[in-house]
């Protein structure tokens, strides 16, 4: 039974984390968005503007010259940035992240469920631990490289945070020692 509740709360980690992660790729998704959209008319403006000089005004060439020049720099850097987007796909990875959130708050319900209406068995929990497992194969948390950690197949990563606790209570009260 304690076993189960240990994998429900690791369900509702993933759940939260994962919606977590997919606002965080929405916010990136808006913000380029609007980057793009604010570049392009910036670039507009000063084609326009380029072209609203007058040319019989001494400065026209000087004036007419740096309108283009920034407006074709501005549409380049506006190029640049929706070739980036479609290579990265922001409001695809937020939805992704949305799908894993909906999945492990399903299966977190699911195990929840299972605890109050019968008493669990061995099979349940083997049943509980490879959908959490499945889920993470199919939906794995994006760490940089620096934070990825070896984590064991077999289910013991839970068993693990607890004992690294305890190693830690351990080493802080043979500090004060």
């Amino acid at each position: 039974m304690k076993q189960l509740h240990t994998i429900a709360e690791a369900a509702s980690d993933r759940a939260e984390m994962h919606s977590i992660i997919g606002a965080q790729r929405n916010d990136w998704h808006h913000l380029l968005f609007h980057s793009i959209n604010s570049i392009n008319f910036s670039a507009s403006f000063m084609a326009c503007m380029a072209n609203s000089t007058a040319p019989h005004h001494p400065a026209f060439l000087m004036t007419f010259l740096a309108f283009k020049f920034s407006s074709v720099f501005l549409y380049a850097t506006v190029t640049a940035f929706i070739i980036l987007v479609n290579k990265i796909q922001p409001s695809q990875l937020a939805e992704e992240q949305r799908n894993a959130t909906r999945l492990f708050k399903q299966l977190e319900k699911s195990i929840y469920s299972t605890l109050e209406l019968e008493t669990p068995s061995i099979m349940d929990v083997e049943m509980a631990m490879e959908r959490v497992l499945a889920l993470d194969k199919a939906y794995p948390l994006p760490f940089a490289s620096w934070d990825a950690r070896e984590v064991p197949q077999d289910g013991e990563a839970y068993d693990m945070v607890a004992g690294d606790e305890e190693e830690e209570g351990r080493s802080s009260s043979e500090k004060r020692s």
